[in-house]
């Protein structure tokens, strides 16, 4: 899971919080999917980049919203 600096809710989704799920275990997205975007958030925050994440708020694990894809950012984007 990751915490969102920019609601999903204020994006105008139907999201519980900023916290939004990768699904690792499996149920919506393949298990190494899921946590090669978990490692591209970990590393972005080790590494002070910004990110920008498609999330799906019709697929939801534990009633968090999905990121469907995460892109890591130069820091000057």
């Amino acid at each position: 899971m990751a915490f969102l600096s920019v609601s999903p809710v204020d994006q105008g989704l139907d999201c519980a919080s900023s916290w939004v799920t990768f699904s690792c275990t499996g149920e919506h997205v393949t298990k190494s999917s899921a946590l090669r975007m978990f490692d591209s958030a970990q590393m972005a925050f080790l590494m002070d980049r910004l990110v920008r994440v498609t999330v799906d708020d019709t697929r939801k694990h534990n009633n968090y919203c999905l990121v469907e894809r995460i892109d890591v950012l130069n820091r000057a984007s």
